[in-house]
This record gives C-alpha cells, structure tokens and sequence, in this order.
C-alpha cells in the first residue's frame, strides 16, 4: 500500500510510515481469529464510544474503541475514533499512527491525512505536517472538501508565521 498513488506530498509525509502500517494492516487481516463483525452492528458502541469522549471520558471512549478496532479491524472510523480517543489520553504518537491506520483503509476521507497533520504538528515534526497539509490542499477540489481544503490552508498560513 503506497500514498505515492494519492499525493505526491502525503507519499513523503507518510512514506516512513507507509511500511509499518502495511505490517500492522496484514497482522489484523491475518490475525482475527473469528470473521470480523459487520460495522453496522456496531453502530450502538460507536454511538457510545463518541459520547464518552465528548463528556471528557478518554478511558471510557479508549475501551469502547479499543473493541470496536478488535471487532471490526477494517474500519477507518473506528481506528479514528482510538486516534481521538488516544489524542484525549496525551498518548499522541499512539494517536498518529491510528489516524495514519485510518487514512490507509480510507484513502478517500480527507480527514484523516489532515487530522494526522495536526497530530504531526502536536509532536512537532513541522516538515512532514506541513507537507502532509499542502497535500490535503492539492486534493481538496470539490465544494464537499472546502471546510478541509479552508482548514489545512489555515493551518499552513500559521505555520509559515511561526517559523
């Protein structure tokens, strides 16, 4: 699996996570030992996962997401939710590389390669954040994507004033 297909900048940005998360994706498909469950079933645990992490319960939200992965292991938004999940837990490499999972099994949502810029940015790494925000930007063409396209630009205008 290669972001060079998807962006030229998200493929350097995410590139020396590329194989680590290639890895980890084949030990969850080859791993479960029973068929994963249909998300849809899901949906009520997915429901209370977000609702705890809105009420400020990261441990609560961290186990329901924690679940959530082990029983639906591809599917990006419940690696997203234990990317916030973590985030809210200070745990924020853990959450990077979550946020990085997702974007994997979701090339498609837009969210996750900005969400795990910000998480870039939280752990100070500005080259890869700031790459991986201009690649957000560069594919951000659509009116369903201006929020993020409007988001990342911001974000990149604050980076060039601080440094």
């Amino acid at each position: 699996m290669s972001f060079k297909t998807y962006s030229p900048e998200l493929a350097s940005a995410f590139e020396a996570s590329d194989a680590a998360i290639q890895q980890l994706l084949d030990q969850l498909k080859a791993g479960a030992p029973h068929p994963p469950k249909d998300p849809a079933q899901l949906e009520p645990l997915y429901t209370m996962g977000f609702s705890a992490l809105q009420a400020g319960q990261s441990e609560t939200a961290y186990a329901v997401f924690m679940v959530l992965v082990s029983q639906a292991p591809l599917e990006a938004r419940f690696h997203a939710g234990l990317s916030l999940a973590q985030k809210a837990r200070k745990e924020t490499e853990a959450a990077y590389l979550s946020m990085v999972l997702a974007h994997h099994l979701d090339k498609g949502n837009l969210k996750y390669p900005l969400a795990a810029a910000e998480l870039l940015m939280a752990l100070d790494q500005r080259a890869p954040a700031r790459l991986a925000l201009m690649g957000v930007v560069a594919l951000s063409h659509n009116t369903a994507d201006k929020p993020l396209h409007d988001r990342a630009q911001a974000l990149l205008e604050l980076y060039s004033h601080a440094g």
